[in-house]
């Protein structure tokens, strides 16, 4: 994702698809949860389970990580998880499936005519300079 340039953008701007702009949504849909407000106190840090296990254990079957993992998860959505793991081949063509559905399904609002007029106003203004 170019994140300098914006979603969809290719090799620092020189190009753009529409396949990419969903492949970098889905992939800032995926990674913004990551952001979030973590919490630091006894639960989180899991001082119990760190002397259960002890070093070199495993915490997969810990009763801690049964109750909590869930909430550590940040993904649940199927195709970006395989996307990000696999760098799949079916990404490119998945995303353009994705992209004529939403072309096609989209429904141009017409503008008021006051917010039209207040437009070309704006325009007109830039234009004389």
């Amino acid at each position: 994702m170019d994140l300098i340039s914006g979603l969809g953008l290719l090799d620092e701007a020189k190009g753009a698809s529409l396949e990419q702009v969903i492949i970098d949504a889905y992939t800032w849909e995926n990674f913004r949860p990551s952001l979030r407000k973590m919490e630091v106190d006894d639960q989180s840090i899991a001082f119990d389970a760190l002397r259960d296990v002890g070093q070199g254990g495993t915490f997969i079957a810990h009763p801690h990580t049964l109750r909590n993992f869930r909430e550590a998860v940040f993904s649940r959505n199927e195709n970006i998880l395989r996307w990000e793991a696999t760098f799949s081949r079916d990404m490119v063509p998945e995303a353009r499936s994705i992209a004529r559905k939403l072309i096609s399904e989209h429904k141009v609002v017409e503008l008021d005519s006051a917010e039209l007029e207040k437009g070309e106003s704006i325009l007109c203004r830039y234009e004389r300079g």
